[in-house]
């Protein structure tokens, strides 16, 4: 009988769903594997490979990290649109009176954080892309660089035609040449030929 793995006994001993829950709860806690496998008491090599082997213990992974993703957000968002906190102090003083007793003292004080535009900069450019990046000229650069080139297949006609033109373009080209020849002779008398040596 093949031996059973962590996940496997787990499930036989009907305590997978708990480990499940505390995986997901400690990597919302921002947990290190190693600290993970270390409250599972097994090595960080074994928890890896429950993840590769099960896809259940993956998800608490990946549900771990959608729990903690979504509460950073939330925490930008609040520092991003600005918040008010309300501070408690609670002090005890000692009143005599006949005899000893206590006498509980509490201050609350309200504060208003304004808010903080780097946090609503970052929002704008994770969220909305682009459009709120300081270097969107740079990425769309970078991006057109990297488009591939876009080759047309051209017919045997195309092809003839083209070349026709090119013909009659250094045609022109040997013309304009021989008027440009012409002229100067004409301003500073025959030129002398080449030598083909």
């Amino acid at each position: 009988m093949k031996k059973l793995d962590t996940f496997q006994e787990w499930v036989k001993n009907g305590t997978a769903d708990t480990y499940l829950s505390s995986i997901r709860r400690w990597v919302s806690d921002n947990a290190t594997q190693k600290q993970i496998a270390k409250s599972l008491h097994i090595s960080e090599k074994t928890l890896i490979t429950l993840k590769q082997k099960h896809k259940e213990v993956a998800a608490a992974f990946d549900e771990g990290d959608d729990i903690l993703r979504v509460e950073l957000e939330n925490a930008i968002l609040k520092r991003a649109r600005g918040m008010k906190i309300e501070d408690e102090v609670q002090t005890y003083e000692m009143v005599d009176g006949g005899g000893s007793r206590k006498k509980q003292r509490i201050v609350k004080t309200k504060k208003e954080i304004p808010p903080d535009t780097q946090a609503a900069i970052y929002l704008l450019q994770t969220k909305f892309g682009r459009k709120y990046n300081p270097k969107k000229d740079q990425i769309n650069i970078m991006e057109k660089k990297s488009e591939p080139e876009h080759w047309v297949d051209m017919s045997d006609e195309e092809e003839e035609l083209i070349h026709e033109i090119e013909v009659l373009e250094g045609k022109k080209r040997i013309r304009a040449l021989k008027d440009k020849k012409k002229v100067l002779e004409k301003e500073v008398g025959p030129l002398p030929p080449k030598d083909t040596d």
